[in-house]
């Protein structure tokens, strides 16, 4: 998926969610959060937005991990879930957006023929075949 894919889709899911799951309208700051949330696990790439942004960040995760590694897994997701609940008092830290921005990246992924290594370190990559036709 492209950046500008990965934002609306991210932003898509955090509409869905609000509305779906907790019952209220998202307020406008947390879609947008939702949508630069979805473009962090891409951190592996240097050439991708945020990795041009931070290339001190992303050319070393790049180097140690490659590209759909470490940040497109389930271990990952639960490592972001926890600094952000670690912080979250202490920062103010919108929990909710980033989590589902973030996670809706790697779903975006899995629905590409690359698929994503959702067990990493297991690098078997995962995709939804289903979609794939």
């Amino acid at each position: 998926m492209m950046a500008r894919t990965h934002i609306a889709f991210a932003a898509l899911m955090m509409v869905a969610c609000s509305v779906g799951i907790l019952q209220r309208m998202p307020q406008v700051h947390e879609v947008a959060l939702a949508g630069a949330a979805g473009l962090l696990p891409d951190l592996d790439h240097p050439k991708s937005t945020f990795g041009r942004i931070v290339p001190y960040i992303s050319i070393p995760i790049a180097k140690v991990f490659g590209h759909r590694g470490f940040t497109h897994s389930f271990l990952m997701v639960a490592l972001i879930i926890w600094l952000l609940l670690t912080y979250r008092e202490q920062q103010n830290i919108p929990v909710l957006p980033l989590v589902i921005g973030y996670f809706s990246h790697i779903i975006g992924d899995l629905l590409t023929p690359s698929g994503v290594p959702l067990l990493w370190p297991i690098r078997k990559k995962i995709l939804f075949e289903y979609f794939q036709s």
